[in-house]
């Protein structure tokens, strides 16, 4: 036949079918198909099986991205409102964490921040952190300063773009960026004035000058928990690097780990117990009411997991017993194991009376830009934290504070 009477002919590949037509045979294999939502916002599926733990899918994303330190990052499950974050946790297995038979969609993300997150020797590691604190910025997630906005955006205007051309249209060619979380064309022109005194620098110099500027931020890597005081009165624990930190009417009380004896917990109550004084008998003891029982497993949780990761990187353990590493990594903040509710330290489950020291708490006055982002409501109620905040205010000048203890019988 010749080619003029010849049948035209065409084809068709339906992408959206395959995709789906794989998570359907992966359903029926006994697998899960994963999408993780990467930090540039692109979905990307991972295939592991139900009975397989989340340090699996955690090493097929690790190996994806080609992460040299992984231990620094997560896979968040998604929640709503006023809700703390949620990390799958790498010891269990998927079926037991996922909603069975919805959408598994997770988001990676950075989970512990260190605090000197410019001398980070990897550069791949760096610049996942400067690309994950932007986001958060950017979007309002962490609060800002105008000032320090500003001044973040020109490095990753330079960082991006490289030195500043003046032929360019100011500030029509920072418009196709998002620099700021509301960006003003008053705004835009000063970027560009700082990016154009940055000329001559690296991208991994910018990138390093931001991450050493936005470590400065109050609320940089404190992973943020919702409670309220003895009288009910709403209040922020925090979750960081160093310890715990509590923001009450625009003040901020730090708690470094070398102050907190113990951490525990029973149904929606949360504890907080510090070092005593020299001369008393009793526990320094703080609590707090959270909404359930759920969330306060959470903030335990994460506080266990903070604790343990930081003092693994300052002190990690050489040729120690295995027994001896229980304990001190477990037991230190959780109690006895086996009991619920942690009620005695290593010293006494060993049979000796606890050392402990005079607690002193360092007070700090907390910017408006986050008594605006994070309201928290005011109580003439009488509390032990509320002692704190007011003698800080009356010693502010003073770097140390003695805080009332509740009382334990």
């Amino acid at each position: 036949m010749s080619g003029r009477f010849r049948r035209v002919t065409g084809g068709t590949y339906n992408l959206k079918a395959a995709e789906s037509g794989r998570e359907r045979e992966a359903r029926e294999s006994g697998n899960l198909a994963c999408s993780i939502c990467l930090l540039d916002g692109s979905l990307q599926t991972f295939f592991i099986n139900k009975q397989e733990t989340g340090q699996v899918l955690m090493d097929q994303v690790s190996t994806e991205l080609g992460l040299s330190h992984p231990e620094y990052f997560g896979l968040q499950i998604p929640t709503q409102g006023r809700s703390p974050l949620k990390w799958l946790d790498l010891s269990k297995i998927m079926k037991k964490q996922l909603i069975k038979d919805a959408p598994s969609l997770l988001i990676f993300q950075v989970k512990y921040f260190v605090q000197e997150p410019e001398k980070l020797p990897d550069e791949h590691t760096r610049y996942l952190f400067f690309v994950h604190l932007r986001q958060e910025i950017t979007n309002n997630r962490l609060a800002c300063p105008e000032k320090t906005a500003v001044n973040l955006a020109a490095y990753v205007v330079q960082a991006e773009q490289g030195d500043f051309e003046p032929s360019l249209s100011v500030p029509a060619y920072l418009s196709q960026i998002r620099l700021l979380p509301e960006p003003t064309a008053e705004r835009l022109e000063q970027v560009s004035k700082l990016h154009e005194e940055h000329r001559g620098m690296l991208p991994d110099e910018a990138v390093i000058a931001y991450l050493a500027l936005v470590k400065t931020l109050p609320l940089y890597g404190v992973e943020l928990h919702y409670a309220q005081d003895g009288n009910g009165v709403e209040v922020q624990v925090g979750v960081m690097a160093t310890g715990l930190v509590i923001f009450k009417n625009g003040i901020r009380i730090p708690l470094p780990w070398r102050k907190i004896v113990k951490l525990f917990f029973k149904t929606k109550q949360f504890f907080i117990q510090l070092e005593r004084r020299p001369n008393e008998m009793r526990d320094n003891i703080l609590d707090f009411n959270l909404d359930n029982y759920k969330l306060c497993k959470v903030l335990w949780k994460s506080c266990v997991e903070y604790h343990s990761f930081f003092r693994t990187q300052r002190n990690p353990t050489v040729d120690r017993p295995l027994l001896h590493q229980f304990f001190t990594m477990t037991t230190l903040l959780r109690g006895r194991p086996g009991t619920n509710t942690s009620q005695t330290s290593i010293e006494e489950s060993n049979g000796r009376k606890p050392i402990r020291k005079q607690l002193g708490l360092e007070t700090s006055v907390v910017p408006d830009v986050i008594t605006t982002s994070t309201p928290l409501k005011t109580d003439s109620g009488r509390s032990e934290l509320d002692d704190c905040l007011r003698s800080s205010r009356e010693m502010m000048d003073s770097t140390s504070l003695s805080a009332d203890s509740h009382t334990q019988s």
